[in-house]
């Protein structure tokens, strides 16, 4: 059923008009005419340290530089001259948890007919009262503000995350023709080990499904974040997009920590100066592969031996890594919190005697860290990125839509090993020299009773073996990271990713 509901549309949309082609603009053209125009964000959130709200930090950052004014709307915003506040589009709420729960319930299919007709009309009552209070804010939010465009993050290709805010969205851009709506697709509901979640058994919800999900207009214009996703929209329902990798400024200048408030945050989690610490910058969720860290850091206790007592030190910061000296596994972010998660992985930590040490209550996004969280303790993201507590950083993911943490890690000169998930391969690794590959789909097992992926022993042994070289070689672990830096800046400098945005805006 997955791919039927898809495919319906596949017709209509061939013959939407959004792939005519338009006489392009030069850069000088589109930076004269970006000045003055009045710009909003729609997400979820966006102000905080998952990869979506990053990217919508560092888009507004850019369109500021150039003359623009940006607005933002979201569940996480505060209320004012810039920024309207809609706690209706957190998709964690308990009135949105409780509609996507039953719209995703698989034992309706056990019910009559004719049950399941009255249930189904009961919900589609629901959704569309839902959407219309969204569809209300946003139509206010564009029209006070007086928007000439509209930049719009995953809320049109994650309708079963928060199906109100899918259909407001349609409803949206038909009721605004004027206006240029750019949807930015990061995940769609059909992507990764979540898709299997995102089934109902419900036919007019699906019917609705497939008319919102990455509606196609003249006033529209779609970004997909990789290849992969790029191909599949145009496949499934026709629709043309642009390939846009995510952005990252690589001249930002962040406050680094001082030594005393380094020195605090190391004694409050029982850090010593010279332990060795691979972090997770991650969100803590199911597909980030948290398993997988554990087993790399199991892998270098194993090995110990080769790291001790080494002349010139180890890593970044020439630790004096010693008998005595700890291997730390860092988790540094508290956004979007899967405890159940966490706690199956704080389980397998155990078992594995890995030190794992959450940090994330005590890290604050930059866009929101302010000085009464500096007072309170706190640090913001990008500090501790550059801090030199961190020596190295354990990407590994089964599926993301980009790989926003390892432009991060590139940007902060940290040595990463990262594992091959699909887009990875496809349009990172395939570009970018200087990481150390975790191995890739074909060398996943199931983890113990969850059924999650995690990168086989063998492959991990292989791979930790690479590190310890690079945390042993100084020259080495220094020409990797610069090799890392230079090709993620080269890609993805917030330079060229925002002058794409800025094409698709006004051409």
């Amino acid at each position: 059923m997955g791919n039927l509901r898809i495919m319906l549309g596949k017709e209509e949309a061939k013959k939407r008009p959004s792939t005519i082609e338009t006489p392009k603009l030069s850069s000088e053209e589109i930076l004269k005419l970006i000045e003055g125009k009045k710009i909003g964000q729609i997400h979820y959130f966006l102000y905080g340290t998952d990869g979506v709200s990053l990217q919508a930090q560092e888009t507004d950052s850019f369109l500021n530089k150039f003359g623009a004014k940006t607005f933002s709307l979201a569940a996480d915003t505060t209320e004012s001259e810039i920024s309207s506040k809609s706690p209706e589009l957190d998709y964690h709420s308990e009135k949105v948890t409780c509609l996507r729960d039953k719209i995703l319930d698989q034992d309706v299919a056990d019910l009559s007919a004719l049950i399941r007709d009255q249930q189904e009309e009961e919900l589609l009552a629901e959704i569309h009262q839902g959407a219309d209070a969204i569809y209300q804010q946003m139509i206010t939010f564009i029209d006070e503000n007086g928007l000439d465009i509209v930049h719009i993050r995953n809320l049109s290709a994650l309708p079963f995350l928060h199906i109100q805010a899918a259909v407001a969205v349609h409803k949206v851009i038909k009721n605004r023709p004027k206006i240029r709506f750019i949807l930015h697709h990061h995940d769609f509901f059909w992507e990764g080990p979540d898709a299997t979640k995102y089934i109902t058994k419900y036919e007019k919800i699906n019917k609705l499904v497939e008319e919102i999900t990455a509606p196609d207009f003249e006033n529209t214009r779609h970004i997909c974040i990789n290849t992969i996703a790029q191909k599949e929209l145009k496949e499934r329902k026709g629709v043309v997009s642009t390939f846009i990798p995510d952005g990252f400024d690589f001249d930002k200048e962040v406050e680094e920590m001082s030594q005393e408030d380094k020195k605090e945050l190391l004694e409050k989690y029982g850090i010593k100066e010279n332990d060795l610490v691979l972090a997770l910058t991650t969100r803590t969720r199911s597909n980030k592969g948290y398993q997988t860290a554990i087993r790399i850091v199991k892998s270098i206790q194993d090995k110990r031996k080769q790291l001790e007592n080494n002349k010139n030190g180890i890593g970044r910061s020439f630790k004096t890594f010693d008998s005595e000296s700890q291997i730390i596994l860092l988790v540094i972010q508290s956004a979007d919190f899967d405890s159940e998660y966490y706690s199956k992985i704080k389980q397998y930590a155990k078992e594995m005697g890995v030190k794992l040490v959450f940090i994330g209550n005590d890290i604050v996004a930059d866009a929101q860290y302010t000085n009464e969280d500096r007072l309170a303790g706190k640090h913001s993201f990008y500090s501790l990125t550059k801090s030199g507590i961190v020596d190295g950083v354990l990407y590994v993911p089964t599926h993301e839509g980009w790989g926003n943490q390892a432009i991060e890690a590139a940007w902060a000169k940290i040595i990463m090993m990262m594992f091959g998930y699909p887009v990875a391969v496809k349009d990172i690794l395939s570009q970018i020299n200087g990481i150390i590959q975790v191995g890739d789909s074909d060398d996943l097992e199931p983890w113990e009773e969850t059924g999650l992926p995690v990168v086989k022993e063998g492959v991990v042994d292989k791979s930790t073996d690479k590190l310890i070289e690079v945390l042993l070689d100084h020259n080495l672990e220094n020409k990797m990271t610069n090799e890392a830096y230079n090709a993620f800046r080269q890609l993805c400098h917030i330079q060229k990713i925002g002058m794409q945005y800025l094409e698709l805006y006004l051409n």
